[in-house]
């Protein structure tokens, strides 16, 4: 039986910092696929932030209509088997809202990834095409009732190992999920997020 991998992150609501001091982040999603040439990856995001705190996050019905890319903040790093940075978190406005301040769009990211392993040993030669990356930070969004201040890590897995099973590299599952989720506290609750793979559909509970 074959093994699928979930390798898709999801924070709903996070505090990002890094050289910054106030709470704006609002969450991200990260999936990745091989790209054309050896140990590059293309990497797509969603991302939210909060949209006052900055002109970077400013978004309007003009912003969507002309596909503007705006600034964001941050970038996405190696964790693991790479090192340095692999591009800056801009992303294309795709939905906002005034009242309740925030903004949200896509971005992609195209890097080749250069491994920390050397191949020539057994041990090494599955590692060295086995990387970590992602962005991070410390000080969850200062209204949470639980977990305010705490730290946090969005990371993936890119195994760019070749999978004759398939007769490809493989890619991580994607996904789609509202920038907002409003669930009512002290009460038990099941979030749908539907998903699509290469070869499957699948739905995160």
């Amino acid at each position: 039986m074959m093994e699928h991998r979930l390798d898709i992150l999801v924070i709903l609501t996070a505090f990002f910092l890094r050289n910054v001091s106030a709470s704006h982040f609002r969450g991200a999603i990260i999936t990745w696929k091989p790209g054309a040439s050896q140990n590059e990856v293309i990497i797509d995001y969603r991302i939210s932030w909060r949209m006052t705190y900055s002109d970077s996050f400013t978004c309007d019905d003009n912003t969507i209509q002309t596909g503007e890319t705006i600034g964001g903040e941050g970038t996405i790093d190696c964790f693991d088997n790479c090192a340095g940075s692999l591009g800056s978190l801009r992303y294309q406005c795709t939905d906002y809202s005034t009242n309740e301040d925030w903004s949200s769009g896509k971005g992609r990211i195209t890097a080749t990834l250069t491994s920390s392993y050397s191949p020539y040993t057994y041990y090494n030669y599955y590692r060295s095409s086995v990387f970590h990356f992602g962005f991070a930070g410390q000080a969850w969004i200062n209204t949470l009732v639980v977990g305010s201040g705490g730290s946090w890590q969005l990371k993936t897995t890119a195994d760019l190992t070749y999978r004759s099973d398939i007769g490809r590299i493989n890619s991580s599952p994607r996904a789609e999920v509202s920038p907002i989720v409003r669930l009512q506290r002290g009460c038990n609750h099941t979030v749908i997020i539907p998903g699509k793979h290469n070869h499957f559909e699948f739905k995160v509970l």
